[in-house]
């Protein structure tokens, strides 16, 4: 079963590549192993881009990570060059009693392969119900008596009890 969230890409700051502002910058986003959801290059080059972009998201409920990535595009995939990234733990946003349909607003610091920080990314995560499955029709459960079927849900306790003037054959 798959949890869907809306991750909503919204803007950089201070991002950089080798000391010198970006350009065609991108939010590449993924949960542990699954196919990268990536958005439109940002409309302004600099330091500060936007995006504003919604990407949906399917994360398996084991899933412990969401990663998110800016990246500078060039001609092809392959040219992608790794600005920064961040990797969200799922239970800060699909842990605690938050309900369903619940809009975060997240700013994360970057880190790039080095493990020095470059910039900050602002997302927003809403965490859609997962869809209802109507229930078959349950068996019915009993043990017949005397020609009929008792029908019975609940569950039932017995306590054995023993009485001190009656042997007890265990």
């Amino acid at each position: 079963m798959k949890q869907r969230l809306e991750i909503t890409a919204i803007s950089g700051e201070d991002l950089r590549f080798h000391k010198k502002p970006l350009k065609n910058a991108i939010v590449v986003v993924r949960a542990d192993s699954a196919d990268p959801c990536m958005t439109e290059p940002a409309a302004e080059d600099g330091t500060n881009p936007r995006w504003n972009k919604k990407l949906t998201l399917d994360v398996p409920l084991h899933g412990e990570f969401i990663t998110v990535e800016v990246h500078c595009k060039r001609s092809s995939w392959r040219d992608h060059k790794l600005v920064g990234g961040v990797r969200i733990p799922v239970s800060e946003i699909l842990g605690g009693l938050t309900p369903a349909n619940y809009l975060h607003f997240l700013s994360y610091r970057l880190r790039d392969n080095y493990g020095i920080r470059n910039g900050i990314i602002n997302i927003s995560v809403k965490s859609t119900a997962p869809a209802y499955v109507m229930p078959g029709p349950q068996p019915e459960l009993g043990v017949p008596m005397g020609g009929r079927k008792v029908a019975s849900n609940v569950v039932v306790t017995g306590v054995p009890v023993w009485f001190p003037h009656q042997p007890c054959y265990c």
